[in-house]
């Protein structure tokens, strides 16, 4: 994967043991897991700003409210996969 300011390029240098299919969705997948990457960063910066500075918004972490902040990371990665799956067709 590469990534050039507004670019993401995925790229595949030897052929894949799967289908082409299973490759796409890999690929896709991929691209999921990196978006989640930094979704998972930036509530990690929110959650230790809050512990260092505001200490009384913990309980936005606390409880059911911690499993919307599991539920929005991975909801970023799956719209990045169905992006990719859709948008980003093998090229020859």
């Amino acid at each position: 994967m590469h990534h050039y300011k507004n670019t993401l390029m995925v790229l595949q240098r030897k052929r894949f043991d799967f289908s082409d299919s299973a490759a796409v969705i890999l690929s896709a997948s991929y691209c999921g897991c990196f978006a989640m990457c930094f979704v998972m960063f930036a509530v990690h910066f929110i959650y230790r700003y809050y512990v260092s500075c505001q200490p009384q918004k913990l309980l936005y972490f606390r409880g059911k409210k911690l499993w919307y902040w599991i539920f929005g990371m991975l909801l970023v990665a799956l719209s990045w996969v169905v992006t990719a799956y859709i948008f980003f067709e093998p090229d020859e």
